[in-house]
């Protein structure tokens, strides 16, 4: 997965090229990992948190209207994640660069689709 992107998004990059079909990946059961502290902790307030977000979405090349329904969903336990929004747009109106993988850009794309979403709420409901 060398070399590692610097920057926002580069944690989200390594999941999907670890997700590509040319990895082989497997969950392994009852492993737990915690977070210690609150995703995007160090970013400062709720709102930058959001941002960043937004910004990583961008660069990863995230459906609009995927990134449009993340933000919803989240907003509902946090408004502040409505910011995630505006800063994707925001990265879109300046031009921010995107990951140069396209094929990762387009194995992310996919997945954000309506099928695969469904099909994924699917078996997490079969799990629960």
């Amino acid at each position: 997965m060398l070399p590692l992107e610097e920057g926002v998004g580069w944690d989200g990059i390594d999941g999907v090229k670890a997700a590509m079909p040319v990895w082989r990946t497997r969950t392994v059961p009852r492993l737990a990992f915690y977070h210690h502290r609150p995703l995007g902790h160090r970013d400062g307030s709720r709102v930058a948190r959001w941002r960043a977000q937004g910004r990583a979405c961008w660069f990863m090349g995230y459906r609009p209207g995927y990134l449009f329904l993340r933000a919803l969903h989240q907003a509902r336990q946090n408004s502040a994640a409505l910011a995630m929004i505006l800063s994707y747009l925001g990265a879109g109106l300046r031009r921010e660069p995107r990951y140069r993988d396209a094929e990762a850009r387009r194995y992310l794309r996919e997945r954000q689709g309506i099928r695969p979403a469904l099909r994924r709420a699917r078996s997490t409901e079969a799990r629960a």
